[in-house]
C-alpha cells in the first residue's frame, strides 16, 4: 500500500506564478466587463422603471460579478508575490550555501524589493519557507522511530539521531548541487568492457526507462545511441545504483558514493563518461541520462558538466539534486519514506531546469516496520511503480517527457549497448571483449 502521488514543480512550490498572474488579469478585464455591463444595465433598468417595470435584479447580479472579480484578480496577485517570494528566498540561501555571495546578494537585493510591495504577503512567504523546512523529513522521521519502537532505548537514541542528522545535511548544504558546482580531484582508471550489443527502440515513457536500468549481474551502464531523421546522433545512458559496500574492485561501491555526495569525482562517474566515450559521444553531443541512487548522483553531476549537452535527466531515489540549466528537463522522483533521497535534503526548493520539470513524491510504505530498515522504498522495483503512477497522470507537466520520448521515438535506428565497470586499467581475468545478442537481448 502506498501514499498519493504528488506532482511539483520544486521543493517549495508546486504553483505556477505566471499562470497566476495570467489568471489576475483575466479576471481584472472580467471585472472591467462587468463594471460595463452594470452601468448599461443601470441605464435599462431606469428607462423600464419609468414604464413601471421593476428590474433591479440583473443590476444587483451584475455589480456582485464584478466585485467578486475583482477581489479574486486581488487575491491571485497577493498568492503569486507570496510564492515569488519564497522562490527567491530558496534561490538566495541556495546561492549563499553554493558558495556564491555575488548571486546572493543580487537575490537579496530582489527579495527586499518584494518584501518592500508585499506587506502582510512577506510573512505568509516565511511562514511557507518555516513550514516546509520542518516538514521535509517529517514521514520519514515517523517511519524510522515507529520501526525503532520495539529496540527499546537504543531504537529512541537511532530515532533522535536521524532528523539531528538530516537537519546537519542542510546545514552543510548538501544535497542541492550548485550549478557552479564541478567534482574535485583527477579522473579515476576504469575499465568499460562490453556485455552485450544489439538493437532497440526509444522508451515510451518513465516505466520504460526504470526498466532498462542496469544493475543485474555485471552490467552497470546501458548506452543507447540514437540516429535522428537529420542524420545526428543523441546518445540515453541509464546508469546503476550502488552495489556493494567496499571493493577494490568494483566502482559502484560505497566509497564511491560518499566522494560524490561529498563533491568528488569518483570511478564510477568516470566508468559512466567512458560508456558514454565508447559509444561514440563526442564533446557537445545531445545526452540523454537516467539513474537510480548513486547512478542518479552521477547523472545529477554530469548535467553540469559541459563535455555533453545534456537534454534530460531522470533520477529515481537520488541522494542529490543538482541545479542544471533551463534547457535540460530535470524529472525526479523521490520517495518520502526513503532515506537515500531525504539526503538530497528537499534538492532545489524553487525548481530546477527547463520548463515542465518536476519533482514526483509519493509514500511507499504508510506505517514503519522492520522491514523498512532495509531501504523498500529505495529500491528500484518501487520507484518503477512510481514511474508507472506518473505516466498514469493527468498532470500537464508530464507531457514534457512524453514529447522528449515521443522525439527520440522518430529516431531511424537505435543502437544498444550494456558495460560493465572495473577499476583499473586492467581487466579482470576471463572477460570476454565483447558479447553480441539479440535485440531482444539488449532490449
Amino acid at each position: 500500500m502506498s501514499g498519493g502521488l504528488e506532482i511539483r514543480s520544486g521543493g517549495v512550490i508546486a504553483v505556477d506564478t505566471a499562470e497566476l498572474r495570467h489568471a489576475a488579469a483575466r479576471l481584472t478585464s472580467l471585472a472591467a466587463d462587468g463594471d460595463r455591463v452594470h452601468a448599461s444595465l443601470i441605464g435599462v433598468a431606469h428607462l423600464l422603471e419609468l414604464h413601471g417595470i421593476v428590474a433591479s435584479v440583473p443590476c444587483v447580479l451584475a455589480a456582485e460579478t464584478a466585485g467578486r472579480s475583482a477581489a479574486l484578480a486581488a487575491d491571485l496577485r497577493a498568492l503569486a508575490l507570496v510564492y515569488e517570494m519564497v522562490e527567491l528566498e530558496a534561490e538566495r540561501a541556495a546561492a549563499e550555501a553554493g558558495g556564491d555571495p555575488a548571486r546572493a546578494a543580487r537575490l537579496g537585493r530582489a527579495l527586499a524589493v518584494l518584501q518592500a510591495e508585499a506587506g502582510d504577503a512577506g510573512t505568509e512567504a516565511r511562514r511557507l519557507l518555516d513550514d516546509r523546512r520542518g516538514d521535509a523529513h517529517a514521514e520519514l522521521e515517523r517511519q524510522i522511530a515507529q520501526a525503532l519502537q520495539p529496540f527499546g532505548p537504543p531504537g529512541w537514541g537511532a530515532a533522535i539521531a536521524l532528523p539531528l542528522l538530516l537537519a546537519r545535511v542542510r546545514t552543510l548544504g548538501r544535497g542541492l548541487v550548485p550549478r557552479n558546482a564541478r567534482l574535485r580531484g583527477d579522473p579515476q582508471p576504469v575499465t568499460v568492457p562490453v556485455l552485450r550489443r544489439g538493437s532497440t527502440a526509444a522508451p515510451r515513457a518513465l516505466a520504460d526507462i526504470a526498466g532498462r536500468m542496469p544493475g543485474h549481474g555485471d552490467s552497470r551502464i546501458r548506452v543507447e545511441r540514437y540516429v535522428m531523421p537529420d542524420g545526428s546522433r543523441e546518445f540515453a545512458a541509464y546508469i546503476a545504483g550502488t552495489q556493494s559496500a567496499l571493493s577494490v574492485s568494483e566502482p559502484f561501491d560505497m566509497s564511491s558514493n560518499l566522494a560524490l555526495y561529498d563533491g568528488v569525482r569518483a570511478a564510477s562517474y568516470d566508468a559512466a563518461v567512458a560508456a558514454l566515450r565508447a559509444s561514440g559521444a563526442r564533446d557537445g553531443d545531445v545526452v540523454h541520462l537516467a539513474g537510480h541512487s548513486q547512478g542518479g548522483m552521477i547523472a545529477e553531476r554530469l548535467a553540469l558538466d559541459a563535455q555533453f549537452r545534456v537534454a534530460t535527466v531522470v533520477s529515481f531515489g537520488s541522494p542529490v539534486q543538482a541545479d542544471v540549466r533551463a534547457d535540460t528537463l530535470q524529472i525526479t522522483l523521490r520517495h518520502t519514506d526513503d532515506p537515500v533521497a531525504a539526503l538530497a535534503a528537499g534538492g532545489a526548493p524553487q525548481g530546477a531546469g527547463a520548463p515542465g520539470s518536476f519533482v514526483a513524491e509519493r509514500i511507499v510504505h504508510l506505517t514503519g516496520s522492520v522491514s523498512d530498515l532495509a531501504f523498500g522504498a529505495h529500491q528500484l522495483d518501487a520507484y518503477a511503480e512510481t514511474a508507472r503512477l506518473v505516466d498514469a497522470s493527468a498532470d500537464p507537466r508530464v507531457d514534457a517527457v512524453r514529447e522528449h520520448l515521443a522525439q527520440l521515438g522518430t529516431a531511424t535506428s537505435v543502437a544498444v549497448t550494456v558495460y560493465g565497470a572495473e577499476r583499473g586499467w586492467v581487466r579482470a581475468p576471463g572477460r570476454a571483449d565483447v558479447t553480441s545478442s539479440s535485440a531482444a537481448d539488449a532490449g
